[in-house]
């Protein structure tokens, strides 16, 4: 502690001797020496940054800095500073902890190695650095694997952002970049700090400090999902992904939140706990610069042999973007994370607020219009189109939901094109004649406009089965890095392995999107039905995906042409549904279903939390998986009050024998029948409540014991959810097993 005082004292005299040591750097005012004197710079720092909020300091000789957050007092350094007496990092680990980057990169027998900045750059490499007005940028020359990679920080605001300039990474050998990681320690906490890690692994979850999870795998997961040009036994084996680029840390009174905010596809967020590799818990991201794909080769003796193919001219736009946002006091937590993130959204995204203060909240219904099922006439196998929901059951099931005292359905319809359900890429809007053709659609459309709900119309133009409608699979599909269509597959679930016997399909490639929109949008224009009558975007809110053929897309750049057609779309008809919720979907969507509801459950995650709902709530509607589809459809009325979650279901009105052996045989459950009862209650149930807080925003969610969770909505209201099989006490109130309690509800 002694020394700590008499750095800080020290400090206003350091920086006036380094500015003459480093030209160009400027020590500021005595203001700005003043707050630094708080806090412990260590010799060979000099200031290079200030604002209202912020300094930046950094040792120019070895790249490392510290951000001094004035308003909290806390200092957050891009290194641990007790790292030399780390005794658990070993090797490589050790060298890490001194990094300001680490690098993995193909030679030229495509073989993957490491470097890290530490040594690669500063014992045998060369570091260089250029004042900025409001930071700095070093570029790293990594000498013996002939690569250099610039490196910014800049302050701005109540943030730092932190930027790889992939536009300038200079190869001057045969070794080939293929990722980045950013800053893997930066801010990372001790084992005497107490906080955790915030991953955006589904909803959101948590990684405490020190949990002892030093055997479980360390945290990993890309971006928007696995890229689905490679295999998909890999691809299927999270059950969430990350829709939200975002992870944060609180550690002690303070935290943060990272948001990736340039070339967001590309970025893979990690996290450990200390004791597996270092003694610290750290979070962080990595770019994918470069993509490396493999592919088996027969050899003379009929023996297989798997060689890397490394991607020829990586497509890097821009710059690697992570801006760290400083939190302190109660905003530190994951629901101050949250509001920063939503803020980022509006103010960057330009998120504007389609959920509505007035009126019933929306109750979601998946239909499913038909389904091809291979039959046999004669001896000859042919694939039968079987009705599973014609327009007039949905006009059916409309009616009973009236009856029961829901308006406000929105209904999605899958299954409703001519040949373009699992099947060709959509063109034409041409209505299947066995759901009731066009006229059938206008009398539902009809219904709907006069019952007050809303109709969506599911199109996905990304999983290509067949050719025609213009599909060419060697000019429109998605490619390989030996330039032949990444062909997608079903697997067997026993062994893991691809089933022949299903068949296989095309990835649309990303730039052929506007193309085939555009077509469309114009089909079904034409339509000319009420404008209750819109689009729905199946998988683009779910699969990114790159194109690595000789004229294809990164991973990175495939959002952008998403965009593209979410605002044609959304330009045209007037509203746009989409699932799952990747970010780049949100401010195109007038709804949103299928949005996470938990984490993957990881080993090394202690709980989940809804980081997504708590962004989200109050500005866009949403809604989780189908109830009845669900593991636990009992639980569905406390999720939906914890998380402000809308009620969903999955529904067909006929035939659900035939589902069996098909592409919809996770339709187990879906009988409308079965459920209209329940789901009337549930949602006459949830609706008096959840439409008071419908447009606003989660303010505050919170553990208050095991199985117990309160959540906050910004106009006061309060709903206590017990998940327990006993009756819990809360402030003196009683809340039963499995019950809830709404506090404030008449503000």
């Amino acid at each position: 502690m002694q020394n700590r005082f008499r750095n800080g004292m020290l400090f206003i005299l350091m920086i006036a001797l380094l500015a003459g040591l480093c030209p160009g750097l400027s020590p500021g005012s005595a203001s700005a020496a003043s707050a630094a004197s708080n806090v412990e710079i260590p010799k060979g720092y000099v200031k290079l940054a200030e604002n209202d909020r912020l300094m930046l300091f950094a040792n120019v000789k070895k790249a490392d800095f510290a951000v001094v957050d004035k308003q909290a007092g806390e200092t957050w350094w891009s290194n641990p500073q007790d790292r030399a007496s780390d005794k658990v990092a070993k090797g490589a680990f050790k060298m890490a902890l001194n990094s300001q980057i680490t690098v993995k990169y193909a030679n030229e027998k495509n073989e993957v190695q490491s470097a890290t900045s530490a040594v690669s750059v500063g014992t045998r490499g060369k570091l260089t650095y250029k004042k900025l007005s409001s930071g700095i940028e070093f570029t790293m020359d990594f000498k013996k694997e002939q690569f250099s990679i610039p490196v910014r920080y800049t302050l701005t605001n109540d943030y730092l952002k932190a930027a790889i300039m992939t536009e300038r990474i200079k190869e001057y050998g045969t070794n080939k970049v293929l990722s980045i990681a950013l800053l893997p320690y930066f801010g990372a906490g001790g084992k005497t700090d107490t906080g955790y890690m915030l991953v955006p692994d589904g909803s959101g979850a948590l990684i405490q400090f020190n949990n002892g999870k030093k055997f479980a795998d360390e945290f990993s997961m890309p971006v928007y999902g696995t890229d689905y040009n490679y295999d998909r036994a890999f691809v299927d084996s999270y059950t969430e992904q990350v829709a939200m680029p975002v992870f944060g840390m609180k550690k002690n009174e303070s935290g943060f939140a990272a948001v990736i905010a340039g070339n967001e596809a590309g970025g893979t967020v990690k996290a450990a706990v200390s004791g597996k590799t270092t003694s610290y818990n750290n979070v962080y991201s990595e770019y994918q610069y470069r993509s490396m794909g493999s592919m088996t080769l027969t050899q003379k003796n009929f023996g297989e042999k798997d060689v890397n193919i490394v991607e020829r001219n990586p497509e890097n736009r821009g710059s690697f973007e992570v801006r760290y946002y400083f939190l302190s006091g109660s905003q530190s937590d994951y629901n101050g994370m949250a509001a920063k993130y939503r803020q980022f959204l509006i103010d960057e995204k330009h998120l504007k607020q389609t959920a509505t203060a007035a009126g019933d909240i929306p109750f979601y219904v998946d239909v499913y219009g038909y389904v091809k099922k291979k039959k046999a006439f004669l001896g000859f196998p042919y694939q039968k189109v079987i009705p599973l929901t014609t327009f007039q059951d949905a006009q059916q099931i409309i009616k009973e939901l009236k009856d029961g005292g829901i308006s406000n359905t929105v209904l999605r319809y899958n299954g409703w094109l001519h040949n373009a359900y699992l099947d060709r890429v959509p063109s034409g809007a041409n209505v299947e004649k066995k759901l009731g053709g066009r006229k059938g659609l206008a009398k539902l459309t009809d219904q709907l406009k006069q019952s007050g709900g809303q109709l969506f119309m599911n199109v996905d133009f990304l999983n290509v089965y067949h050719g025609g409608n213009g599909f060419s699979r060697f000019r429109d599909a998605a490619m390989t890095v030996v330039n032949l269509p990444a062909m997608q597959y079903e697997y067997k679930l026993n062994v893991y392995d691809k089933d022949n016997d299903k068949p296989a399909w095309y990835l649309l490639a990303p730039r052929a999107l506007s193309k085939f929109t555009t077509s469309f949008l114009n089909a079904f224009k034409r339509l000319n039905l009420p404008d209750v009558l819109k689009l729905s975007f199946a998988s683009v809110g779910t699969m990114v995906y790159s194109d690595l053929g000789l004229s294809g897309t990164s991973k990175t750049a495939v959002p952008a042409y998403y965009e593209q057609a979410l605002q044609q779309a959304k330009e045209q008809t007037g509203g746009v549904m989409t699932d799952g919720g990747n970010a780049y979907t949100i401010p195109y969507s007038q709804h949103i279903v299928h949005v996470p509801a938990s984490s993957s459950h990881l080993d090394i995650e202690d709980e989940s939390v809804p980081f997504f709902q708590i962004v989200l709530h109050g500005w866009v509607p949403y809604a989780g998986s189908p109830v009845n589809l669900s593991s636990s459809p009992e639980e569905a009325v406390l999720r939906s009050l914890e998380t402000g979650s809308n009620p969903m279901y999955a529904w067909v009105g006929k035939n659900t024998e035939e589902l069996a052996d098909t592409k919809l045989n996770f339709l187990f459950s879906a009988d409308y029948r079965t459920w209209m009862a329940s789901a009337v209650k549930a949602y006459n149930e949830v609706n008096p409540i959840l439409s008071k807080v419908a447009a606003s925003a989660i303010v505050k969610h919170q553990k208050l014991e095991e199985g117990v969770y309160q959540t906050d909505y910004e106009n006061g209201m309060s709903v206590i959810g017990n998940y327990n099989s006993d009756a819990v006490l809360v402030g003196g109130k009683e809340v039963a097993g499995g019950g809830y309690l709404v506090l404030n509800q008449g503000r």
